[in-house]
């Protein structure tokens, strides 16, 4: 167990997945009176006396032994995105001291360090600049920061052929799912609960549309996403109605890339795939959550690591060539 102590709670999770990433499937507290039965104690606290001073402390115990690490540093909180940053190359070293371990992605814990990289490309900074910067500032390995400036260069060539000011994106929300996923945050509701009603949830987003695509007349429609829920929980029959009242409502000869999350594999037909066949679509997604079965039965996911295979082998048989999982 991993106990976490904080003056400043607002650091809480970029200290956790920092420990977490070091120490894979621990369990995490944040009360006083586990710190005794805890083998890792993180604790950060003003420095009395010195302003925009602080210490990061780590609490070790191994084979018996116990062992307290401490650095101090200054930055200022009301700046969270610096503050985070030195909070965490500050517990980076201290836990590459003490393991003796460096991680591939350095102190990088969110879910896209290729952004840093790309906003840099775009700020005129060469790949070999970026790559430096990543190395001194995130501790980030060679490879990943290879990886990173890759992606980033081919994420500017696919940007570089949009239109930021007289182009738009159009994204459908489809608030239906086969179940609902123990730890889903996002607007979802059961298909079975409301089957008999989705025609009325089509009619009302045709009704937006046609005030939106109003409004956009004279601009430049580049992408369109479909997603949800579980937009692949529509019948076949309804789904060939949105994307029809999609294309019928808006020009299509600029879109670069019109996506559909099938996300759910208990969702996808073959008569469901072949619509979007039908209509052109260029990106679909089947998302496994995680090839446990274990996990997708305790998160109330009702299809297995088979399905998840056999869908996306279907989806590849009817000529589906990009596929997000």
């Amino acid at each position: 167990m991993i106990t976490i102590l904080l003056d400043n709670g607002s650091f809480e999770q970029d200290i956790r997945e920092l420990l977490m990433a070091y120490f894979p499937g621990e369990t995490f507290s944040h009360r006083e009176e586990d710190a005794s039965e805890a083998f890792c104690v993180a604790g950060l606290s003003e420095v009395p006396g010195e302003e925009h001073r602080y210490e990061l402390r780590l609490r070790m115990k191994k084979d018996g032994n116990e062992e307290t690490l401490s650095q101090t540093f200054s930055t200022d909180f009301s700046d969270r995105s610096r503050a985070k940053n030195e909070i965490k190359r500050c517990l980076y070293r201290m836990l590459r001291d003490y393991t003796g371990r460096d991680l591939p992605w350095g102190n990088l814990t969110g879910i896209r360090p290729t952004k840093i990289a790309l906003t840099k490309l775009f700020s005129g900074e060469s790949p070999e600049a970026i790559r430096d910067y990543m190395k001194e500032t995130y501790y980030t390995g060679e490879e990943k920061r290879n990886l990173c400036v890759e992606v980033a260069q081919r994420e500017k060539e696919l940007l570089s052929g949009t239109d930021p000011v007289n182009g738009y994106s159009l994204y459908a929300g489809i608030p239906f799912c086969p179940t609902t996923c123990l730890y889903c945050s996002f607007t979802s509701f059961p298909i079975g609960a409301w089957k008999g009603r989705t025609g009325e949830y089509l009619d009302a987003m045709f009704r937006e549309m046609d005030y939106i695509a109003e409004k956009m007349q004279g601009k430049m429609l580049q992408t369109v996403y479909i997603g949800g829920g579980t937009p692949t929980a529509l019948s076949p029959e309804d789904l060939d109605r949105l994307i029809g009242g999609i294309k019928s409502r808006f020009p299509m000869d600029s879109v670069k890339e019109f996506t559909v999350e099938s996300g759910r594999p208990d969702s996808i037909t073959a008569e469901k795939l072949q619509v979007l066949r039908d209509y052109g679509i260029s990106r679909i997604s089947i998302n496994p959550q995680t090839m446990k079965q274990e996990t997708l039965d305790l998160i109330g996911r009702r299809h297995t690591v088979e399905e998840v295979l056999a869908k996306y082998r279907l989806a590849r048989e009817m000529g589906f060539d990009n596929i997000n999982m």
